[in-house]
């Protein structure tokens, strides 16, 4: 039996969302992030013999892949 090794490369994204929290300082307020929750999710997977291409927006990643011929 052939045994056919495939590897695949998967590109992920990680969305983070932050929050700004005060707290009284020195007669004002004192702004610092907190992190809330992340999500993860693929931009896209590339298989042997494809190739691909990807980019951000600034807000959102976005991928295309296409095999070789």
């Amino acid at each position: 039996m052939d045994w056919i090794r495939r590897e695949d490369l998967t590109v992920k994204f990680t969305q983070e969302v932050w929050q700004t929290q005060s707290t009284p300082c020195n007669g004002g307020n004192h702004d610092f992030p907190v992190f809330r929750s992340s999500t993860e999710y693929d931009v896209m997977t590339i298989s042997q013999d494809e190739g691909g291409v990807c980019f951000s927006d600034g807000a959102d990643w976005r991928g295309f892949v296409g095999g070789v011929t």
